[in-house]
């Protein structure tokens, strides 16, 4: 289930600073904010939260994601580097619901796509769970991923992506699923060494033909031109999974996640997509474009 948010009354603050640059934004949250209590201060950009907290000590920060001159992710890392240790929410009104509604439904289409290739392969019906998205720090992402996994073992196929946006796309199969659905294709049997020796050649096949269809699904929608590495195949745990994926500890990445199952033949399994937050903004500018046209 997606993550609950926090508010600041959880946080037991009395004083909170409000990161901003939409000014008609930041001031609402403070009116908001002031009529529950609190006491807040405001700045309109990056530099100028990093100068009020040289003078000031806040109980919680509020901060835009998507800012022009320094990004929300440039703040927190030089709060990191200042040793500030002051709890931050991380917001964004670049994102409004509108727009996280369109990028569910588009990764969707894409996934819907992906399965029905993955249904001609196996002639096999698979049920789909409803993708969710959240905006998350790549420990987060972990933490996530492998309370979804429940710790298990994982074989996973992984491709990225660049052009207009950017991120990871990736297959992600419990170990024994990820035999099942090789046995069921390859017509080896379960434990043999013939097996092993075709697995990673016809999960990488199986990777690059879904995560095709899901990415390609998700350019076309969009008409935006998208390049993608040759596929990698890993085994180990979520950490290994990223840790091949690239991802700095400092980045902040949109996850959108989902679960299928093929009931008949017992194999589960993950499609999950990562955008790197610092495209976002022509992720979201071509989602506008799109719906501007519809």
């Amino acid at each position: 289930m997606p993550a609950t948010p926090v508010s600041p009354k959880q946080l037991k603050v009395t004083s909170i600073l409000v990161v901003e640059d939409s000014w008609l934004t930041r001031r609402v949250i403070c009116k908001i904010l002031r009529a529950e209590g609190y006491e807040t201060w405001e700045a309109s950009s990056g530099p100028e939260a990093l100068e009020l907290l040289a003078a000031k000590t806040p109980n919680c920060m509020l901060l835009d994601l998507l800012m022009p001159e320094m990004e929300g992710r440039e703040v927190l890392q030089a709060m990191r580097s200042r040793g500030y240790k002051i709890p931050v929410i991380v917001i964004t009104a670049d994102i409004q619901a509108r727009q996280l509604d369109a990028l569910q439904e588009l990764v969707n289409i894409g996934i819907g796509q992906a399965a029905g290739i993955l249904n001609d392969m196996i002639e096999s019906p698979i049920r789909l769970q409803i993708p969710y998205l959240q905006i998350l720090s790549p420990a987060d992402v972990q933490a996530q991923l492998e309370q979804h996994l429940n710790g298990e073992q994982i074989a996973a196929v992984q491709l990225k992506f660049t052009g207009s946006f950017g991120g990871i796309a990736q297959l992600v199969f419990p170990t024994n699923s990820a035999a099942m659905l090789v046995t069921m294709l390859t017509g080896e049997e379960v434990g043999t060494h013939d097996l092993d020796s075709v697995k990673i050649g016809t999960l990488s096949e199986v990777g690059n033909i879904v995560i095709n269809g899901v990415m390609g699904a998700i350019s076309n929608v969009l008409q935006q031109r998208l390049n993608y590495s040759i596929p990698n195949y890993t085994e180990g745990t979520i950490a290994t999974l990223l840790t091949s994926g690239g991802l700095a500890a400092d980045t902040v990445v949109l996850l959108a996640q989902t679960r299928f199952i093929i009931e008949k033949l017992h194999i589960q399994g993950d499609i999950i997509l990562i955008f790197n937050v610092s495209s976002f903004d022509t992720l979201l500018a071509a989602i506008n474009q799109l719906a501007g046209g519809l």
